[in-house]
């Protein structure tokens, strides 16, 4: 559940890709603006590389904890940058760690002098404007994106009907997402070798649709909307 929330947080390659260029372009600004004294302190490529390679880093810290800060704010019904800025400062803990390793393998006489604390402020003080930037164009800030969805009631039959779907596709653990297409249902899968096809046909699928290695369509015919609805109702959020 964690991962497919970060997903969605990440949004698409695409998305990811953009956001990886834009983290690349502040870091080149930061090594261009030589903050908290590292103007003073070693070359151009030496900065770039600093702060560039630190703000990859950082994502690897701050997504989930962006991710944990929608799940606190929803589950205490707090105001969303409550939540983000509650769990970035607990992400920039161990950021401000890696900050000061690699500080230290680059500017050893610079950095001798500062302490534990003076890391930990420093990294705040650019992650937060940065990741709340993020999360605003994400959407983050909007208390409805905060809201457990509701799962819509299904009859027993649409339940059923459902797990045997489910089951065919070899569990929740291999379903990553269901899209309804018309008379289709559009689904990500971990393993495709794993589904049985002859039990999605017994339940009326009328054909299977390998669309790549990690997607494939279910022809259904007038049902679809209905499956596709009740599938996304008992996978886990």
């Amino acid at each position: 559940m964690a991962g497919r929330g970060i997903r969605d947080i990440a949004g698409t390659p695409r998305d990811g890709a953009i956001s990886l260029a834009a983290v690349t372009a502040v870091g080149a600004a930061l090594a261009l603006l030589g903050p908290f004294g590292t103007f003073l302190n070693g070359g151009l490529g030496v900065r770039l590389a600093y702060w560039i390679g630190l703000l990859w880093i950082s994502m690897l810290f701050y997504l989930p904890s962006l991710w944990a800060g929608v799940r606190f704010s929803a589950r205490f019904d707090l105001p969303p940058w409550f939540g983000l800025a509650s769990t970035i400062a607990l992400a920039s803990v161990p950021m401000a760690a890696v900050a000061r390793f690699a500080a230290r393998r680059v500017w050893t006489h610079f950095v001798a002098g500062m302490s534990v604390l003076d890391w930990y402020g420093e990294t705040l003080i650019v992650a937060l404007p940065l990741c709340f930037a993020f999360a605003a164009v994400k959407g983050l800030l909007r208390p409805e994106r905060f809201a457990e969805p509701q799962a819509p009631s299904l009859s027993a039959e649409a339940f059923g009907r459902a797990q045997t779907l489910l089951a065919a596709l070899g569990g929740e653990a291999n379903v990553l997402g269901v899209e309804t297409r018309s008379s289709r249902l559009r689904l990500a899968v971990k393993d495709a070798a794993v589904i049985d096809a002859d039990l999605l046909k017994r339940v009326g699928v009328r054909a299977i649709a390998p669309i790549s290695p990690g997607c494939l369509h279910l022809v259904i015919g007038p049902d679809a909307q209905a499956d596709g609805a009740a599938l996304a109702a008992i996978l886990p959020r």
